[in-house]
């Protein structure tokens, strides 16, 4: 691990601990989503990019399965707020196929 610049201008490491949860909704027999709630908690004297010690990430995730091969996903994260350079919420945005051989 390598050391950052704390909010006091001190070397150190800019650790984190990360609690996550995966909640798993069989809706159908093709049809499942699944709820991902990730909250992270900065350590040391360093905030997270919101400007706190805390921050969450949530991922939404849709999968619909054609067959035994593939499952085809659509993925909805929210970041936390940013407090720079973009002063507001962050998704991102995943689409893709896996393949079981």
């Amino acid at each position: 691990n390598y050391s950052s610049t704390d909010l006091n201008g001190e070397l150190d490491n800019n650790d984190s601990y990360e609690i996550g949860n995966y909640w798993n909704f069989i809706i159908t027999d093709k049809f499942s989503y699944t709820f991902e709630p990730h909250y992270f908690y900065n350590v040391n004297d360093f905030n997270s990019s919101n400007g706190t010690k805390h921050h969450w990430e949530i991922t939404n995730t849709f999968r619909y399965r054609i067959n035994e091969h593939w499952l085809p996903y659509f993925e909805l994260r929210w970041l936390d707020r940013n407090v720079g350079p973009y002063h507001r919420e962050q998704n991102q945005i995943r689409i893709g196929a896996k393949y079981f051989f």
